[in-house]
């Protein structure tokens, strides 16, 4: 994860920071959150990062992912509040204070989904995911994938 990690941000201690790390039980396919909140511009720009150390973009991987997404923007505080999982729960409320104070057009939503893999040689069926997913976010909600 700190490899993958490292690729968008720079550690302090060549570590991910742990208030940003998710991994763990009930992380609802979601490794990392990364939030820079710039409050005098009314603008956050969030990073939701899954890592697998595979050579390939599984769409089933992205079908989990798209779960997380939903618990983060979708689900209702009484179930996202029951996870199991408070790393998960802390970043979701913080996100949705977020949207609150900014709205959701000043929220800029990256979905980072990083493998070994070569984007060159995706299969049909992840290509559809991806392309249901890009759908979703042409609504409004989130950032290309």
């Amino acid at each position: 994860m700190h490899w993958a990690y490292s690729l968008y941000f720079e550690p302090e201690d060549d570590e991910v920071p742990a208030d940003e790390l998710i991994d763990g039980a009930q992380e609802k396919h979601v490794d990392i959150i990364h939030i820079e909140d710039h409050p005098e511009d009314s603008h956050a720009k969030i990073y939701i990062i899954q890592t697998k150390n595979t050579k390939g973009f599984s769409s089933n991987s992205l079908i989990l992912i798209n779960n997380g997404l939903r618990w983060i923007f979708e689900k209702p505080k009484s179930e996202y509040e029951n996870l199991k999982n408070s790393s998960l729960i802390a970043k979701t409320k913080e996100i949705r204070e977020l949207r609150k104070n900014y709205g959701t057009s000043n929220l800029e939503v990256q979905v980072l989904f990083i493998t070994k893999g070569d984007t060159y040689e995706l299969s049909e069926e992840y290509k559809q995911e991806k392309n249901r997913c890009n759908r979703k976010v042409e609504s409004g909600k989130l950032s290309r994938l």
